[in-house]
């Protein structure tokens, strides 16, 4: 997956979720742990997919750089 696409779909995945978390039945402080739960779990996902596209384009360069 590209970083562009990963991107795109947390942008498709932001407006439904935090939707859902504001018909939730509970207080705003409550809404507020989920909103922000829903964030760092979204980014750290983000985080751990570049780090695999980066692990994975470095090795295709480490083989494209031996092969030369």
């Amino acid at each position: 997956m590209s970083i562009h696409k990963a991107i795109d779909r947390i942008v498709e995945a932001f407006i439904p979720e935090m939707e859902k978390i504001s018909r939730m039945n509970e207080s705003e402080e409550q809404k507020d742990r989920h909103y922000k739960a829903w964030l760092r779990a979204t980014l750290q996902k983000f985080a751990d997919d570049v780090r695999e596209i980066e692990a994975r384009n470095g090795a295709e360069g480490s083989r494209d750089h031996h092969a030369a």
